[in-house]
């Protein structure tokens, strides 16, 4: 309340429409970049040079950036609590086609990732890497995680998959295997950048990454395009959701 000050709004029912509808809009904003990080990917520009670009106006400061997907408690349920509401308490309808729409394609924003994968990945050996499970950075908290999503569909696509997040000590998906430490890059074919943690910024990348042949694939702004660029020169397989330019 010392950044932002406490509003009262009239009623208990308008405070919790607040919230859903903040929660609602923020669904529609990743949505609506999805489908333009899907466009810069064909027509090859860096999606967050053009996204840095419309930020100049204050107006629209608050636009998203491409990534891996939603995740938590609140964006993967709120956009359809309005509709649910009047249905249950009200009992009335409303069809909120964005508000769902939203959630579907934020739902299947993994995919965008794991589509990269299997268009990649090119001999027997099918190890993957997934640096960061949890649903965004900083937080040990693995509630509806897009990361955990696509290690299952790896899973389901014949991959070995080795996870390392350094703010959680388990993973939820059976069958991968979590590491308690970073391993060597150089035993894996692709390496996932998943999530945004500043623990990861600890690592020195183009050491860990020096005997490394495999894909490196940032699907979640980890590192920044400078970098990515910089590593593409030195020689690495570098692919990244939102940067058709790499």
């Amino acid at each position: 309340t010392e950044t932002y000050k406490m509003t009262e709004v009239s009623t208990p029912t308008a405070s919790e429409t607040a919230k859903v509808m903040e929660n609602s809009y923020r669904a529609l904003n990743i949505a609506f970049i999805d489908e333009w990080s899907k466009f810069a990917s064909i027509v090859g520009i860096d999606l967050f040079d053009v996204i840095s670009a419309i930020r100049v106006r204050p107006t629209h400061k608050n636009i998203m950036e491409p990534g891996l997907g939603v995740g938590g408690y609140c964006l993967t349920k709120d956009p359809l609590m309005g509709m649910i509401s009047l249905d249950k308490i009200y009992k009335k309808k409303s069809d909120f086609p964005l508000s769902k729409l939203s959630v579907r394609i934020n739902k299947d924003m993994p995919k965008n990732t794991l589509n990269l994968v299997l268009k990649n990945i090119k001999n027997q050996n099918k190890n993957i890497l997934i640096l960061g499970l949890t649903y965004r950075e900083d937080v040990g908290d693995l509630r509806f995680s897009p990361s955990e999503q696509l290690v299952s569909m790896l899973l389901e696509n014949n991959m070995k998959v080795d996870c390392y997040d350094p703010m959680v000590d388990y993973s939820n998906c059976k069958g991968a295997n979590f590491l308690k430490n970073l391993p060597a890059a150089k035993n894996y074919s692709i390496i996932i950048l998943t999530v945004r943690h500043t623990k990861f910024k600890e690592i020195n990348f183009l050491s860990w990454l020096n005997d490394f042949k495999g894909q490196l694939i940032d699907s979640n702004h980890v590192l920044s395009g400078e970098d990515l660029r910089e590593m593409k020169k030195l020689g690495l397989n570098i692919k990244a959701i939102g940067r058709g330019d790499l």
